[in-house]
Protein backbone atom coordinates (compact mmCIF):
# COMPACT_ATOMS: atom_id res chain seq x y z
CA UNK A 1 0.00 0.00 0.00
CA UNK A 2 1.27 3.55 -1.07
CA UNK A 3 1.79 5.93 1.81
CA UNK A 4 0.85 9.92 1.55
CA UNK A 5 3.03 12.42 2.89
CA UNK A 6 2.68 15.98 3.06
CA UNK A 7 5.43 18.94 2.69
CA UNK A 8 5.78 21.63 4.98
CA UNK A 9 4.52 24.40 1.89
CA UNK A 10 1.43 22.56 2.47
CA UNK A 11 1.48 24.62 5.72
CA UNK A 12 4.32 27.13 5.26
CA UNK A 13 3.03 29.56 8.30
CA UNK A 14 4.11 26.69 10.49
CA UNK A 15 7.40 26.02 12.03
CA UNK A 16 8.84 22.55 11.92
CA UNK A 17 7.55 21.52 15.52
CA UNK A 18 4.08 22.71 14.27
CA UNK A 19 4.03 21.22 11.36
CA UNK A 20 5.10 17.72 12.16
CA UNK A 21 2.42 17.77 15.12
CA UNK A 22 -0.43 18.99 12.56
CA UNK A 23 0.94 16.15 10.09
CA UNK A 24 0.20 13.71 12.64
CA UNK A 25 -3.12 14.93 14.19
CA UNK A 26 -4.00 15.01 10.30
CA UNK A 27 -3.56 11.14 10.10
CA UNK A 28 -0.43 11.62 7.80
CA UNK A 29 2.46 8.64 8.34
CA UNK A 30 5.07 10.18 6.20
CA UNK A 31 6.15 13.87 5.97
CA UNK A 32 9.00 16.23 4.21
CA UNK A 33 11.34 18.33 5.83
CA UNK A 34 12.18 21.65 4.18
CA UNK A 35 16.21 22.25 5.58
CA UNK A 36 17.08 24.54 2.54
CA UNK A 37 15.38 26.87 0.61
CA UNK A 38 17.42 26.16 -2.74
CA UNK A 39 20.87 26.93 -1.47
CA UNK A 40 22.88 27.33 2.01
CA UNK A 41 23.02 31.30 0.57
CA UNK A 42 19.28 31.52 1.01
CA UNK A 43 18.41 31.41 4.21
CA UNK A 44 15.56 33.48 4.70
CA UNK A 45 14.51 34.58 8.39
CA UNK A 46 10.76 34.53 7.29
CA UNK A 47 10.31 31.07 6.29
CA UNK A 48 9.14 29.32 9.64
CA UNK A 49 8.83 26.07 7.90
CA UNK A 50 12.65 26.02 7.36
CA UNK A 51 14.51 23.46 9.28
CA UNK A 52 16.70 26.36 11.27
CA UNK A 53 19.64 24.41 12.27
CA UNK A 54 21.63 21.28 13.40
CA UNK A 55 20.72 22.33 16.70
CA UNK A 56 16.88 21.64 16.26
CA UNK A 57 17.38 18.02 15.03
CA UNK A 58 17.21 16.13 18.62
CA UNK A 59 14.07 17.90 19.07
CA UNK A 60 12.37 17.04 15.27
CA UNK A 61 13.93 13.45 15.89
CA UNK A 62 11.35 13.39 19.47
CA UNK A 63 8.49 14.80 18.00
CA UNK A 64 8.97 12.13 14.81
CA UNK A 65 9.19 9.36 17.00
CA UNK A 66 6.86 10.33 19.65
CA UNK A 67 4.15 11.18 16.41
CA UNK A 68 5.18 7.95 14.68
CA UNK A 69 6.23 9.78 11.86
CA UNK A 70 8.88 8.97 8.53
CA UNK A 71 10.75 11.77 6.64
CA UNK A 72 10.12 10.67 3.14
CA UNK A 73 11.15 13.55 1.37
CA UNK A 74 14.41 16.78 2.14
CA UNK A 75 13.31 19.71 0.43
CA UNK A 76 15.58 21.54 -1.31
CA UNK A 77 18.65 21.83 -3.37
CA UNK A 78 19.22 24.37 -6.05
CA UNK A 79 21.89 23.43 -8.55
CA UNK A 80 22.76 27.05 -10.24
CA UNK A 81 25.71 28.62 -11.83
CA UNK A 82 27.11 29.40 -7.94
CA UNK A 83 26.61 26.21 -6.46
CA UNK A 84 29.76 24.97 -4.63
CA UNK A 85 27.95 21.35 -3.78
CA UNK A 86 30.62 20.96 -1.19
CA UNK A 87 28.55 23.75 1.05
CA UNK A 88 25.83 20.43 0.95
CA UNK A 89 27.41 18.46 3.02
CA UNK A 90 26.09 20.14 6.35
CA UNK A 91 22.72 19.78 5.04
CA UNK A 92 22.62 16.09 4.04
CA UNK A 93 23.90 15.09 6.92
CA UNK A 94 20.91 17.13 8.91
CA UNK A 95 18.14 15.66 6.57
CA UNK A 96 19.74 11.92 7.08
CA UNK A 97 19.56 12.77 11.35
CA UNK A 98 16.25 13.56 11.03
CA UNK A 99 15.77 10.08 8.75
CA UNK A 100 15.27 11.88 5.48
CA UNK A 101 16.22 9.36 2.88
CA UNK A 102 15.25 11.33 -0.37
CA UNK A 103 16.33 15.17 -1.12
CA UNK A 104 14.44 17.08 -3.85
CA UNK A 105 17.19 18.68 -6.03
CA UNK A 106 16.32 21.29 -9.67
CA UNK A 107 18.24 22.57 -11.95
CA UNK A 108 18.79 26.53 -13.00
CA UNK A 109 22.08 26.43 -14.41
CA UNK A 110 22.33 26.61 -18.29
CA UNK A 111 24.62 24.67 -19.43
CA UNK A 112 24.03 21.08 -19.00
CA UNK A 113 27.28 19.62 -19.04
CA UNK A 114 28.08 22.11 -15.95
CA UNK A 115 24.64 21.02 -14.08
CA UNK A 116 25.58 17.04 -14.72
CA UNK A 117 28.83 17.49 -13.00
CA UNK A 118 27.45 19.37 -10.57
CA UNK A 119 24.56 16.63 -9.73
CA UNK A 120 27.11 13.49 -9.89
CA UNK A 121 28.96 15.54 -7.22
CA UNK A 122 26.02 15.67 -5.48
CA UNK A 123 24.95 12.43 -5.38
CA UNK A 124 28.18 11.05 -4.33
CA UNK A 125 27.71 13.41 -1.50
CA UNK A 126 24.40 12.34 -0.99
CA UNK A 127 25.54 8.59 -0.98
CA UNK A 128 28.03 9.11 1.57
CA UNK A 129 24.85 10.36 4.18
CA UNK A 130 22.77 7.79 2.92
CA UNK A 131 20.52 10.04 1.04
CA UNK A 132 19.29 10.20 -2.86
CA UNK A 133 19.33 12.72 -4.74
CA UNK A 134 15.76 13.22 -6.56
CA UNK A 135 15.79 15.79 -9.57
CA UNK A 136 12.49 17.39 -9.63
CA UNK A 137 11.35 19.02 -12.67
CA UNK A 138 9.18 22.71 -13.21
CA UNK A 139 8.80 24.78 -15.85
CA UNK A 140 10.75 28.02 -14.48
CA UNK A 141 14.07 25.96 -14.24
CA UNK A 142 16.03 24.94 -16.83
CA UNK A 143 15.21 21.13 -16.19
CA UNK A 144 11.67 21.59 -17.27
CA UNK A 145 9.90 18.31 -18.27
CA UNK A 146 10.22 14.67 -17.92
CA UNK A 147 12.62 13.95 -21.01
CA UNK A 148 14.96 17.06 -19.49
CA UNK A 149 15.14 15.46 -15.70
CA UNK A 150 16.08 11.82 -17.90
CA UNK A 151 18.83 13.72 -19.98
CA UNK A 152 20.34 15.52 -16.50
CA UNK A 153 20.30 12.64 -14.82
CA UNK A 154 22.17 10.32 -18.05
CA UNK A 155 24.51 13.47 -18.81
CA UNK A 156 25.85 12.88 -15.18
CA UNK A 157 26.66 9.33 -14.78
CA UNK A 158 24.82 9.36 -11.45
CA UNK A 159 22.73 5.92 -11.95
CA UNK A 160 21.71 6.52 -8.37
CA UNK A 161 19.71 9.55 -8.86
CA UNK A 162 16.41 9.62 -9.18
CA UNK A 163 13.03 11.62 -10.00
CA UNK A 164 10.94 13.11 -8.11
CA UNK A 165 7.48 12.91 -10.25
CA UNK A 166 5.53 16.20 -8.78
CA UNK A 167 1.67 15.77 -11.06
CA UNK A 168 1.55 19.41 -11.28
CA UNK A 169 4.70 20.13 -13.07
CA UNK A 170 4.58 16.93 -15.10
CA UNK A 171 1.15 18.57 -16.13
CA UNK A 172 2.63 22.14 -16.82
CA UNK A 173 5.42 20.44 -18.73
CA UNK A 174 3.43 18.87 -21.21
CA UNK A 175 3.64 15.21 -20.65
CA UNK A 176 1.41 12.62 -20.66
CA UNK A 177 0.98 9.58 -18.81
CA UNK A 178 2.75 7.15 -21.31
CA UNK A 179 5.53 9.19 -21.08
CA UNK A 180 6.31 7.42 -18.08
CA UNK A 181 6.73 4.44 -19.69
CA UNK A 182 8.84 4.66 -21.40
CA UNK A 183 11.43 5.04 -18.35
CA UNK A 184 11.94 2.19 -15.54
CA UNK A 185 9.94 2.42 -12.52
CA UNK A 186 12.63 1.94 -10.74
CA UNK A 187 13.69 6.02 -11.63
CA UNK A 188 10.02 7.07 -9.97
CA UNK A 189 11.03 6.08 -6.15
CA UNK A 190 8.29 9.07 -5.00
CA UNK A 191 5.50 11.10 -6.50
CA UNK A 192 4.42 14.51 -5.27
Amino acid sequence: MRQLSITPLTVSTLTPPQFLRCAAQAGFGRVAMRILQGSPRNRPDNLPMLVSGADRISELCSILDGEGLVVSELEFILLDTETAVKEYRPFLEMGAALGGRYIAAGATDPELSRAAEKLHALCQMARECGVKVLIEFVRYSTVRTLQDAVALIKASGADDAGILLDTFHFYCAGNQPEDILAYPASLFPMFN
